[in-house]
């Protein structure tokens, strides 16, 4: 029973030391690069508040083009009744006579 203990004890302390050294890999490589903790912090707030502005740009954009269509659709549905009403034909003798 002592041996199995060790082992998962043996385990669990490699897993921790992989995951530690991981995490002093990724923070020396931003420091190499001459990036502070603060720094870069910063640099991934501004990035998810980029892809939040982006988001609601596509949303607004995607609303305003629904938007445009269901207007010229209306427009062109009224065109459509006029024409069947007459209105077109009695609108141009107006007009033009």
């Amino acid at each position: 029973m002592p041996t199995v203990v060790a082992i998962i004890l043996a385990i669990g302390v490699m897993v921790f030391l992989i995951q530690l050294g991981e995490a002093l890999t990724k923070r020396s490589s931003a420091k190499a690069r001459g990036i502070s903790d603060k720094e870069l912090a910063e640099l991934l707030d501004q990035m998810a508040s980029m892809r939040r502005e982006l988001t609601e740009l596509r949303e607004t954009a995607g609303e305003h083009a629904l938007s445009v269509d269901r207007n010229l659709s209306m427009l062109s549905d009224r065109l459509k009744r006029l024409e069947q009403m007459g209105g077109a034909e009695q609108l141009q003798q107006r007009l033009g006579g």
